[in-house]
């Protein structure tokens, strides 16, 4: 009986050091690790292709995540949420704003795409119509790290003369 590993256990073993050396935070590691499994594999597989992207990102390497995941993007067709908010952060923090413009804008609707499509209009000084989006892909969420909100009414616009009121920089310090 040969004992020798078959092509799939040294695939899979393969993969797994590639996520372990991820989890460490040895991203170039993992990079060469993961380009070791497509070499392996003998063919360009989409779920390799993902975490290469993703691992680029961390880096940061935004030019080639975007690559890495444009390849995995026109394998898979993927028209998942998740997927195309990915590529759009990835195009976007390449400076393609109109590309990510336009595909935030006609992906499948979710909470992100609001989301996504406020942060374009707030770009873009379409200002009310921002905080309209971002309202309906928050769904009244707050985000404010670790801590909850303090129990307060939230403003619905009403005058504030004469109140006390809470600010809550609840999506960053750009708030």
């Amino acid at each position: 009986m040969d004992s020798r590993p078959t092509i799939e256990q040294i695939i899979g073993g393969s993969d797994q050091i590639a996520c372990e050396l991820y989890n460490r935070g040895l991203y170039e590691e993992s990079i060469d690790q993961n380009l070791i499994t497509l070499k392996l594999l003998r063919e360009r597989n989409p779920s390799v292709l993902r975490n290469i992207a993703n691992v680029y990102y961390q880096i940061p390497d935004v030019q080639k995540s975007l690559e890495y995941f444009r390849e995995y993007m026109d394998i898979t067709k993927s028209k998942d949420n998740d997927d195309c908010r990915t590529l759009a952060q990835y195009l976007t923090r390449t400076s393609n704003f109109d590309e990510a413009r336009e595909l935030v804008f006609n992906q499948n609707e979710c909470e992100g795409k609001h989301l996504d499509m406020g942060w374009f209009l707030h770009r873009e000084g379409q200002f009310k119509e921002a905080f309209i989006e971002t309202e309906i892909g928050r769904n009244g969420a707050f985000w404010t790290g670790d801590r909850y909100p303090p129990k307060c009414n939230r403003w619905n616009g009403q005058s504030i003369k004469g109140m006390k009121i809470c600010l809550i920089g609840e999506a960053g310090m750009g708030d």
